[in-house]
């Protein structure tokens, strides 16, 4: 395995390291698609009752052993299904590592054998775009954001809530205007969140029913919970994160920046602080107790960068190290690993390629992992402590503009890619 150790700031042409925007993969695609099976199957059973046929496809050569654990060595894939146009979205997998579900700015929603890559049932939505799924605590429902368009090709917006097990819907909620976000679920199981134009809304689990709503003034991102689930935050291009109370809906405080934060924020595990990256561009941590700033980092240069959209950080899971990923057009593409307590830097590594990717952890914290634009290394796995490249996965197009997902127990990474597949690699 490959150890090239990344560059560090100051050692960046004898200057310090050039600011960082980050970036996402924006507009979605109309067409349907088909995540084909690996395995010979005939028909499977679909999530609204429709049989239909799956295209057989051929397993790759590296399987998975006894039990479920992984045969591949790190970095080797385990199975991918073909998928076209891509899902680029950011996986989940279920919480005991059995089933990853993916959603798809194609608007589909697809549940699959998390160790075969079988599919488990598909939701098609029709020709209009979707966000990234969410699982309740336990496993037993997911939780997707897409939009129907009519004849007129008017279109709606629609939180939904899915069984996991069959993929029959549970319950629909039409939000007002357009909205991109990922739901977020209450610890406790019992409260979605979603949002819409300038509102969060807090919806019965079980049911769907609205709760509360709450003005955010400006568009908001995806909603974040505590991990004691008490607080929900959220960003606003009105400039503020705020801290909202779970149950009530009212504001807890609101933290205001030079610029609009249209990034998904992250939460310290033991929930002390929430990290966000502003069009400031710099990334702060703040108080959730007070809403006051712990710190700032400028992460960004002053050029604009038109028509990007810009990722969030995310946290390790023992809440030392936060990790950024971008790029903008006057700086190569960068990831930076913070410690999250001060903002000093770990380091900072130089990937080959563009970058578009929320960094994902390993469960014990040891490794993070990302996407980015180049076939030849389009997933990388860094060691956390030193920024030590540990593999790089390589697809057969392009690379990987998706966010990548970890298995619970920590054996594969799940990521969908631009060469039209959805990958399982051994992690």
């Amino acid at each position: 395995r490959s150890k090239t150790m990344p560059h560090r700031r100051r050692r960046l042409s004898g200057t310090t390291a050039p600011g960082l925007a980050l970036a996402i993969h924006g507009v979605c695609f109309a067409m349907c698609t088909t995540a084909e099976r690996l395995d010979p199957v005939g028909a499977i059973r679909g999530a609204v009752g429709n049989t239909r046929t799956i295209t057989p496809n051929t397993p790759v050569g590296r399987g998975v052993g006894p039990n479920g654990t992984a045969s591949a060595p790190p970095g080797s894939e385990l199975w991918h299904a073909d998928v076209w146009p891509p899902l680029d979205s950011r996986p989940v997998v279920s919480p005991d590592s059995a089933f990853v579900y993916l959603g798809s700015e194609a608007s589909k929603l697809v549940a699959l054998n998390a160790v075969t890559g079988d599919e488990k049932w598909t939701v098609r939505f029709g020709r209009c775009a979707g966000s990234n799924p969410a699982l309740s605590p336990d496993g037993s429902a997911v939780y997707h954001l897409s939009c129907k368009t009519d004849s007129w090709g008017s279109s709606t917006w629609h939180q939904y809530a899915f069984d996991a097990a069959t993929g029959e819907k549970q319950w629909e909620y039409l939000l007002p205007g357009s909205s991109y976000v990922t739901a977020a679920v209450n610890p406790d199981g019992r409260t979605v969140y979603t949002a819409s134009t300038t509102h969060v809304y807090a919806l019965d689990a079980t049911t769907g029913r609205k709760t509360w709503e709450f003005n955010t003034n400006g568009k908001p991102t995806s909603p974040t919970v505590s991990p004691d689930g008490r607080t929900v935050f959220v960003g606003s291009g009105d400039h503020h994160v705020y801290a909202i109370d779970s149950t009530t809906g009212t504001k807890r405080w609101g933290f205001r920046s030079a610029g609009s934060f249209a990034s998904s924020l992250c939460v310290s595990p033991n929930g002390e602080v929430v990290y966000g990256w502003s069009f400031d561009k710099h990334l702060y941590a703040i108080d959730v107790r007070t809403g006051d700033k712990r710190w700032s980092v400028p992460i960004g240069t002053e050029t604009p960068v038109p028509s990007i959209r810009y990722h969030g950080p995310g946290i390790s899971p023992d809440g030392g190290t936060v990790a950024i990923t971008g790029y903008d057009r006057d700086t190569p593409p960068v990831v930076f690993a913070l410690h999250a307590l001060t903002g000093a830097e770990m380091w900072v590594f130089h990937p080959a390629g563009r970058l578009y990717s929320v960094p994902a952890f390993s469960p014990d914290g040891s490794t993070v992992y990302f996407g980015a634009y180049n076939p030849e290394k389009s997933l990388y796995a860094l060691e956390t402590a030193s920024g030590a490249e540990q593999w790089a996965f390589a697809t057969t197009n392009n690379g990987i503009s998706a966010s990548p997902s970890v298995s619970s127990n920590g054996e594969a990474v799940y990521v969908q890619a631009d060469d039209n597949r959805f990958y399982a690699v051994q992690a």
